[in-house]
């Protein structure tokens, strides 16, 4: 389910989607990240609690950071767009689990004093078929 909202970067807000089916475990769980000016250094945050976290202080008035991240992977930009793929551990201990992502981008010349933006994210809950 997806909250929050984007900041604008320099093609406006970015976007993420789900691009996959729903989060079941031992499946692939992808999202694309979009709206991505050129030459950008893409990645996604992901966490497992909600957070609401002014970026402001960091050079990045409007946005919010939506997740108390526990990591980070960067992402390859195709375009305007960046994939990630994530295979969630067929354990029964991932059931049940929920996650949150939320993607990001540095770019030159971006709308803030940083340069980068934010989407909104997304909230999954692990299941099993």
């Amino acid at each position: 389910m997806p909250y929050g909202a984007a900041c604008a970067g320099g093609l406006g807000d970015l976007s993420l989607g789900l691009t996959s089916g729903l989060p079941w475990a031992g499946d692939t769980v992808s999202f694309q990240l979009g709206n991505l000016p050129p030459g950008s250094l893409p990645f996604l945050v992901y966490g497992v609690q909600r957070a609401q976290t002014n970026l402001t202080a960091y050079g990045m008035p409007g946005c919010t950071q939506w997740l108390s991240p526990i990591g980070s992977t960067f992402l390859v930009q195709n375009g305007s767009l960046a994939a990630w793929n994530w295979t969630i551990p067929s354990s029964p201990a991932a059931i049940g689990v929920i996650l949150q992502v939320q993607g990001a981008a540095v770019s030159a010349g971006g709308n803030n004093p940083l340069g980068a933006a934010v989407s909104m994210a997304w909230e999954l809950t692990i299941g099993m078929r």
